[in-house]
């Protein structure tokens, strides 16, 4: 199975996991408008404040937590309506690490 595909399935997982504790209905990829929030989600979770959560997180907990979100930040721009923003994004992270 593809990486990213995996990660990105891990994502909508863990998401869909949160929701449901607040009795929101689960993401479905197959659906465009869930594939834009999920795209959305992973890109505001790539902000440099959030990736790091403000500073908090050592060096080695923000390359896991980009890592996990890196590959699924790609599988969704090639799915989902939101590639621009996610691939401007990613580029940026990148160049600030």
């Amino acid at each position: 199975m593809n990486p990213a595909k995996t990660t990105l399935a891990q994502y909508v997982q863990q998401r869909n996991q949160i929701r449901t504790m607040f009795r929101q209905r689960p993401l479905n990829l197959s659906d465009a408008a869930d594939r834009q929030r999920i795209a959305e989600e992973i890109d505001s979770a790539l902000s440099p404040e959030n990736l790091t959560c403000d500073g908090e997180l050592s060096r080695s907990a923000v390359d896991s937590k980009y890592r996990m979100l890196t590959p699924g930040g790609t599988r969704t721009a090639r799915i989902g309506p939101g590639r621009e923003i996610l691939r401007i994004r990613l580029r940026r992270t990148r160049c600030s690490q």
